[in-house]
């Protein structure tokens, strides 16, 4: 049991099965509300552990065809790349008016990338653009391992600059396998472009960076890109 003091007086103490409220006021008076956690009997709950896509469209149908619930039900079929429901369920988006946002993009996006299916995520992701939706650090960051994970260091390396010119700073992790993918096709110039990347949005994690495309130059014996890198350092 855990126990929460807010400046309004609240009190909050939560368990596993239950959270109870109370508050007490100046005059010493007290009143309990319990408030039931999500179960098993709660939609959103069904629709992320169904396999079925027609209980899922029950469901929906049922709580008014929002996004929301459409998501919670593509959650985990995006991840386990289980494209049948997914496309039925985004036909389903499209017949009841519900338009494709973001976070409806990326989910099919990330089915895509569980399938490693480059041609789809790249029809998909020119889809965006030329729509307008506004693309995020997910988004990017799900296309940037896909195509390491398809050794494309030219696809990467774009994909780098297009984010970086739009204002989206993916996490230096993602960087990090951008350059690795870059080193390991043996294009220097390439991952010399992704660390100045790094340094035009001065991502935080840089460090990482350096010491991996220095250890890259060693590999090559090139003292003098090595003695540049060091020098940017201090």
């Amino acid at each position: 049991v855990r126990s929460v003091f807010l400046r309004s007086g609240i009190s909050c103490c939560r368990t596993d099965r239950i959270t109870v409220v109370s508050q007490r006021s100046f005059r010493g008076r007290s009143s309990n509300v319990k408030i039931k956690p999500l179960d098993k009997d709660n939609s959103f709950f069904k629709l992320k552990n169904t396999n079925s896509v027609h209980d899922a469209l029950k469901i929906i149908s049922e709580n008014g065809n929002t996004h929301d619930y459409y998501h919670a039900s593509l959650l985990n079929q995006c991840r386990a790349g289980n494209l049948e429901f997914v496309k039925t369920i985004m036909n389903d988006m499209k017949e009841n008016n519900v338009e494709f946002n973001v976070k409806t993009y990326h989910l099919l996006l990330t089915a895509y990338a569980s399938r490693k299916d480059y041609k789809d995520a790249v029809s998909l992701f020119r889809e965006m653009k030329k729509k307008n939706v506004t693309l995020d650090d997910r988004i990017y960051a799900t296309m940037i391992k896909l195509q390491v994970r398809g050794q494309r260091p030219n696809e990467v390396l774009s994909l780098i600059k297009d984010s970086v010119a739009s204002g989206v700073v993916c996490d230096w992790k993602i960087f990090q396998q951008a350059l690795g993918c870059l080193t390991d096709a043996g294009k220097m110039t390439g991952a010399d472009e992704i660390l100045e990347a790094a340094k035009q949005v001065k991502l935080d994690g840089i460090k990482h960076l350096y010491d991996d495309i220095i250890l890259a130059y060693a590999r090559r014996e090139d003292i003098k890109s090595i003695r540049r890198l060091i020098d940017e350092m201090q």
